[in-house]
C-alpha cells in the first residue's frame, strides 16, 4: 500500500474563519508599545510517554499515547522540540479502525413529511419526503384516485413547493439552488437557476403567468413562467433568510425573513418597487398564511391571526394553552400545524393528541373537532378548504373532506403488523431488503435512499399468523424467503413473480436462518429443529438434510471463496461444513449459550462468532483452534426501551430478543464489527485485540457492510433503516487550560508542539505528546486570531483592534505590539520561511511585516475588507479573499498577488458567497477554495481556470491538506470535520468535535496533526493514520 506521507512539503496553513465582533481603529502606522512582561505559569511533572508497540502484517508501526492533566512543567524554559515527523502517523488511513465519525442516515424506514400542499382546485397533493440524511423524494398524488402521478428525486432536498393558480404546474425549489417547474401529470420539468444558495419561498400571480421566488440569497426574482426568463429582480434585505413570498394580486406582493418582518413590493412595468416593512410581534413563528393574514405562534405558544397589512391581530387567538405551574402542556395543549384556504377563509390546526380543529376566520366562535389515531405533522387543503390532507408523524396520509369531516380516508398508510425479520443487505450490497407488513417486501437503493420495488404476495400465499416470513437473503435477481411453515419461497426480481415454493424442513419447521452461497447456485438453511438444509439452485435434485444442533439454527454463513459454511444457534456449539461434500468438517465448542451470528473473513481463514450474552470467538478455519475471544461490555447488552422490542418476544423464530445479533470484517481483516439488540456497534483491533470505537445506534441492528476502501461502515437497523458510521481519527489529546473561546490553535511542523489563545488573554504553549502546558504568557486583550511560523519558534496574534502582537516563543516572550492597520485584523498568515506575516484587515487592505524588524514592508489595497490570506509553498505568491459589502450570502473577490510587489496575478471567478478558505497543492499549481454555502472549487493557480466546482450541505472553512497524503481537512459549521480525497473530493471521514462551535481549525505543515480550538476552552489534537 501507497505510503501518502512520504516526503512532505513544507507549507503552514492558517484559515480563519469570520468573527463577529467590532474592532478598534488605530492610526499610527508602523508605532511599537513595549514589550509586555509575560507571567509564567510553572510546575513540575515527571510521567513519562508509554510506548505501544504495534505488529502486524503489512506493516509495523508505534503509537504515544498519553492522557494527562494539564500541568505545566517545571522552572525552566524548555528549548523548542526538534521538527522531526513523528513515524507512528504515517498510514494512510483515516484512522486505526475507529467508526465513531458522523452517522449519517442513508435509508429511512420511515420517511418524514417536509413540504405538504394541496392544488387550488383540490386535485392534487404533492408531498415531500426525508428519504435519507440528504435527499427527498417528492410525490403528486390524484386524490381522486389515490394514486401517484408524479415522482420526482432531488438528491439535496426540497425547500418549498408551489401549484399554479390552474393546478397544471407544481413549482418547488430544490436545495442545489434550482427552481423545477414540473408539468401535471406529465412532461418534462423545466429547472432554473439564478439563486446562490437555497430558495427559501415560491408563489404564482394570480394569472399563472409569473412566479415569485425567494432565496435564502436575500434575492427576490420575478420568472415569466412561459419563456422562463427573469423579468425583474430585488434585493431583499440583507441579515435575514427568506421563509416565503406571496402575491395577493397581479401587482402586488410580500415577502417574509426570520426577521419578523413582512416587505411589501409593488410589481409594474416589469419592474420590483420596495414599499413598506411590517414589523410583526417579535419572535412569531408563522405557521400559514393567505393572501392578507398570517397564523403565528408566539413564545405563549398561542395561535394568532395577523393582518398583513398591519401586523395586528384580526381576531381573537383560535388557540390559547394554559400552562400549569410546573410549565408543562399536555398533548392536547400542543399545537403541530397549522393550514389555511385562501378564498375561503377556513382554517384548521392539529394538536400533539392527534385533534384536529377546523374553523372559519369570520366565526371564530364556531370550530368543530376531529380525533386521530395518531398525531398529525403537517396539514394542508385547496383555496377553498374543501379537501384536506394531513401527514401523521408516521408518514403516513389521510385525506378530509370539509362536508364529511368524521369519515377521513387513508391515502397512504404504512404496514407495521407483522413479523419482525432483519433487515438485510443485498449479495451485491446495492440495495436493502426488508418486511413491512404480513406480505410486503421492500427493496431500497442505499446510494439514493429510494425504494426501488415492493413485493406483495399474491393473495392465494398471504402470510397470516400461522404462515409468516422469519428471515430473508436477496442477490440482484432474487429474494428468498424463510418462512414459519419451514419452505423457501423464491421471487424473481425482474418479472416480480413468485417463482418457486421450496419445502426445505423436513418435519415443517420454521426456517430460522439463511444464507446465500457466493456464486449464487445455493443456499444454506437453518430450521428450528436444529437441522442444516442444503438446496441446490437451478436444478431440481432435493435438499440435503443434515442434523446439527439441538434447537434452532439461529446463523448459517459461506466462506467468500466458497469451500466452507458454517452454522450455529442452541447449544452453544459452531460446525464448519465442506461445502463441495455438504458434511461437516469441524465443531467448534467455546460458547456456554446459544450463537446467533457468524463471518468469515474475507480470506475465510477466520470465523468469528457471536451469542446471545454477548461473547465473541474468533477461530482459525483450517485448524479449528480458537484464535481470540472476547466479551461485550453489559453496558451494550442491557435491553433497550425501543418500541420494536415486544415485537421480538413475539416473533422469536424471526430475530433475537438479546445478545450479537451482526458481525463483519473489513477488507483487510484489520477491523471486526459487531452489532447488538440493543443498538451498539462496536469495532475492535484484530491486529493488537482490543477494542476501538462503540457507537450507539438507535435501533436493533440486522446487518452491517463495512465500504470497500473502509472509510465507512453501513449499518442496518430494524425495521429498515440504514446509517453510514463514517471512519474517524483516533480519539484526540485533548488540552485543557484556557477559560472561554479558544480562537487561535496552531501545530508546528513536527506536530509536537501547539500554539492556542483565545478570550482569556492567555497565549498557551504545549506539549502535545504529554498533554503538558509548557507556558502561557499573558496577553493585554482578548486573542482573536493567530499565526505560528513553521518552525514553531515564533507567532503572531490579534484581538478585536489594529494591532499586531509579535511573539518569541523560543524566549517565551512578547516582542512588540505594531499597529499599522486602520481596522479590525481577520486574518494573518507566515510565509513558509517564518521571515514575512501577512495579515488582512477590516480598512479593505492586506499588510506584508518583515518579522525581524516588526515593520510593514508592503501595502496590498482591496476594495472590501479581507478575511483571509494564505502564502503559496513557495511564498512567492499570496492569496486573499475579501467579504461583500453586503455580507457573506454575497460573492467577494478571490485574488491571487505577487508578494513581493503587490502586483495582482489572477482573480478566482465562480464562488456564489463568500470564500472562507483555500489552500495551494503541495506543488502550487492549484487551489482548491471552499465558501460559506459550502461551495468547494478547484482552479489551476497560474490561469484562474475552474477545474471543477462541488456543492454539499452545510457551510465550511478552515480548508487544509493533510501534507504528502490526498487527504482534504475541512470545517464544517459549526462542529464538523470532513476529511476528502483532495482530487475527487469523495468523502473519506466525517466526525463532530464535542463542542458548539469549533473557534479555530489547522493542519500541522510536515505531520499529519490536526488541531481545533473550541468555544469552551478546550484544544483537541488528532492523528490521522492508523496504527
Amino acid at each position: 500500500m501507497r505510503n501518502y506521507l512520504s516526503n512532505p512539503k513544507v507549507f503552514l496553513s492558517l484559515i480563519l474563519g469570520l468573527l463577529t465582533l467590532q474592532g478598534c481603529n488605530r492610526t499610527d502606522s508602523n508605532t511599537a508599545t513595549p514589550a509586555h512582561e509575560s507571567k509564567v505559569a510553572v510546575s513540575s511533572s515527571k510521567e513519562q510517554p508509554q510506548t505501544v508497540a504495534v505488529s502486524s502484517t503489512p506493516a509495523t508501526v508505534s503509537e504515544t499515547v498519553v492522557d494527562a492533566p494539564a500541568t505545566p512543567l517545571e522552572n525552566k524554559v524548555p528549548s523548542s522540540p526538534p521538527v522531526a515527523v513523528d513515524q507512528t502517523d504515517t498510514s494512510p488511513r483515516i484512522g486505526p479502525g475507529y467508526f465513531g465519525g458522523k452517522q449519517d442516515a442513508v435509508v429511512y424506514s420511515t420517511p418524514s413529511i417536509e413540504k405538504l400542499s394541496v392544488s387550488p382546485d383540490g386535485r392534487y397533493t404533492a408531498v415531500s419526503r426525508h428519504i435519507n440524511a440528504e435527499g427527498s423524494l417528492l410525490q403528486i398524488w390524484d386524490l381522486q384516485s389515490g394514486q401517484v402521478v408524479k415522482e420526482c428525486h432531488e438528491p439535496l432536498g426540497v425547500t418549498s413547493v408551489a401549484f399554479s393558480p390552474d393546478s397544471q404546474v407544481l413549482a418547488y425549489g430544490a436545495r442545489d439552488r434550482t427552481v423545477v417547474l414540473q408539468p401535471i401529470p406529465e412532461g418534462p420539468a423545466r429547472r432554473w437557476e439564478r439563486h446562490r444558495l437555497s430558495i427559501g419561498g415560491l408563489d404564482f400571480s394570480p394569472d399563472g403567468k409569473k412566479l415569485a421566488s425567494l432565496g435564502h440569497d436575500n434575492r427576490l426574482f420575478i420568472w415569466d413562467v412561459e419563456t422562463g426568463k427573469l423579468i425583474s429582480q430585488a434585493i431583499d434585505g440583507e441579515d435575514r433568510f427568506a421563509s416565503e413570498v406571496k402575491f395577493v394580486a397581479p401587482d402586488r406582493l410580500w415577502t417574509l425573513g426570520t426577521d419578523d418582518k413582512l416587505r411589501w413590493y409593488h410589481f409594474k412595468n416589469n419592474a420590483l418597487v420596495f414599499k413598506n416593512e411590517v414589523k410583526l410581534p417579535e419572535n412569531t413563528w408563522v405557521q400559514a398564511a393567505d393572501d392578507d393574514s398570517l397564523f403565528g405562534l408566539f413564545p405563549d405558544l398561542s395561535l394568532h391571526v395577523i393582518a398583513a397589512s398591519t401586523g395586528k391581530d384580526l381576531m381573537p387567538p383560535p388557540f390559547q394553552p394554559t400552562l400549569t405551574e410546573s410549565k408543562t402542556l399536555k398533548p392536547s395543549q400542543r399545537m403541530t400545524t397549522v393550514a389555511v384556504a385562501s378564498r375561503s377563509q377556513n382554517f384548521a390546526y392539529a394538536t400533539a393528541n392527534g385533534t384536529l380543529t377546523f374553523g372559519n376566520q369570520t366565526k371564530p366562535a364556531q370550530t368543530e373537532k376531529v380525533k386521530l389515531d395518531t398525531p398529525v405533522a403537517a396539514l394542508a387543503t385547496d383555496q377553498e378548504g374543501r379537501f384536506w390532507v394531513a401527514a401523521t408523524e408516521t408518514g403516513d396520509l389521510l385525506v378530509i373532506t370539509r362536508d364529511q369531516l368524521f369519515a377521513p380516508r387513508w391515502l397512504e398508510k404504512q404496514e407495521i403488523d407483522g413479523p419482525l425479520v432483519a433487515p438485510k443487505f443485498s449479495s451485491d450490497d446495492k440495495t436493502l431488503v426488508s418486511v413491512k407488513g404480513p406480505d410486503n417486501i421492500i427493496r431500497t437503493d442505499i446510494e439514493t435512499g429510494l425504494v426501488q420495488q415492493q413485493i406483495t404476495f399474491p393473495e392465494s400465499k398471504a402470510m397470516n399468523d400461522k404462515n409468516y416470513m422469519t428471515t430473508v437473503v436477496a442477490d440482484p435477481d432474487q429474494i428468498y424467503c424463510g418462512t414459519y411453515t419451514g419452505k423457501v419461497e423464491v421471487w424473481d426480481l425482474k418479472k416480480s413473480t413468485l417463482t418457486a415454493s421450496i419445502p426445505v424442513s423436513r418435519s415443517g419447521s420454521a426456517i430460522t436462518s439463511l444464507s446465500l452461497a457466493p456464486d449464487g447456485k445455493q443456499l444454506l438453511a437453518g430450521d428450528a429443529v436444529g437441522t442444516a438444509v442444503w438446496v441446490n439452485l437451478g436444478n431440481d435434485s432435493p435438499p440435503v438434510s443434515r442434523q446439527a444442533h439441538k434447537g434452532r439454527v439461529r446463523a448459517a454463513a459461506y466462506s467468500p471463496d466458497g469451500r466452507w459454511a458454517a452454522t450455529a444457534g442452541e447449544g452453544g456449539i459452531v460446525v464448519i461444513w465442506d461445502v463441495a461434500q455438504q458434511s461437516k468438517r469441524s465443531t467448534l465448542n467455546g460458547h456456554d449459550g446459544l450463537v446467533q451470528a457468524l463471518a468469515f473473513s474475507p480470506d475465510s481463514h477466520l470465523l468469528v462468532s457471536g451469542d446471545r450474552q454477548g461473547e465473541l470467538r474468533l477461530w482459525d478455519t483450517q485448524t479449528g483452534k480458537l484464535v481470540w475471544k472476547e466479551s461485550l461490555r453489559s453496558a451494550q447488552l442491557q435491553s433497550q426501551d425501543h418500541p420494536v422490542m415486544a415485537e421480538m418476544i413475539r416473533w422469536q423464530d424471526t430475530f433475537p430478543d438479546e445478545g450479537i445479533t451482526s458481525l463483519a470484517f473489513n477488507a483487510d481483516q484489520r477491523v471486526l464489527a459487531v452489532g447488538t439488540v440493543t443498538g451498539y456497534v462496536q469495532t475492535f483491533d484484530l491486529i493488537n485485540f482490543r477494542e476501538l470505537s462503540m457507537v450507539f445506534t438507535g435501533g436493533p441492528v440486522s446487518d452491517l457492510k463495512f465500504a470497500d476502501d473502509s472509510s465507512s461502515l453501513l449499518v442496518s437497523i430494524v425495521p429498515g433503516e440504514v446509517i453510514k458510521c463514517w471512519q474517524s481519527p483516533k480519539p484526540p489529546r485533548m488540552l485543557s487550560g484556557h477559560e472561554g473561546y479558544v480562537r487561535f490553535a496552531a501545530l508546528d511542523e513536527s506536530g509536537l508542539r501547539a500554539v492556542t489563545g483565545g478570550h482569556d488573554k492567555q497565549l498557551c504553549i504545549w506539549d502535545v505528546n504529554n498533554g503538558k502546558l509548557i507556558q502561557s504568557l499573558d496577553n493585554e486583550e482578548v486573542i482573536s486570531a493567530g499565526a505560528l511560523s513553521p518552525n514553531g519558534l515564533n507567532a503572531v496574534t490579534v484581538g478585536f483592534g489594529s494591532g499586531v502582537f509579535f511573539w518569541d516563543l523560543d524566549q517565551m516572550k512578547r516582542l512588540d505590539k505594531r499597529y499599522g492597520h486602520k481596522g479590525r485584523i481577520w486574518a494573518l498568515a507566515f510565509a513558509p520561511d517564518g521571515n514575512q506575516v501577512a495579515s488582512g484587515s477590516e480598512d479593505q487592505t492586506v499588510r506584508v511585516w518583515d518579522f525581524a524588524t516588526r515593520k510593514t514592508r508592503l501595502t496590498i489595497p482591496h476594495d472590501s475588507a479581507v478575511r483571509f490570506v494564505k502564502y503559496s509553498p513557495d511564498g512567492k505568491q499570496l492569496l486573499t479573499s475579501t467579504i461583500n459589502e453586503r455580507g457573506w450570502k454575497f460573492p467577494g473577490r478571490f485574488q491571487l498577488w505577487d508578494s513581493s510587489n503587490g502586483k495582482l496575478i489572477v482573480e478566482f471567478k465562480g464562488h456564489r458567497t463568500s470564500v472562507n478558505g483555500a489552500v495551494f497543492s503541495e506543488d502550487g499549481t492549484e487551489i482548491t477554495s471552499c465558501g460559506a454555502d459550502s461551495q468547494v472549487c478547484r482552479w489551476n493557480a497560474s490561469t484562474g481556470k475552474q477545474l471543477s466546482n462541488l456543492t454539499r450541505r452545510n457551510g465550511l472553512s478552515h480548508i487544509d491538506f493533510i501534507p504528502g497524503s490526498p487527504f482534504l481537512v475541512m470545517l464544517r459549521f459549526s462542529n464538523g470535520v470532513f476529511i476528502d480525497e483532495a482530487g475527487s473530493l469523495k468523502r473519506l471521514s466525517e466526525f463532530n468535535v464535542p463542542t458548539r462551535s469549533i473557534g479555530d481549525l489547522n493542519v500541522s505543515s510536515k505531520s499529519n496533526r490536526i488541531i481545533a480550538g473550541t468555544q469552551e476552552g478546550r484544544v483537541f489534537v488528532w492523528s490521522i493514520g492508523g496504527e
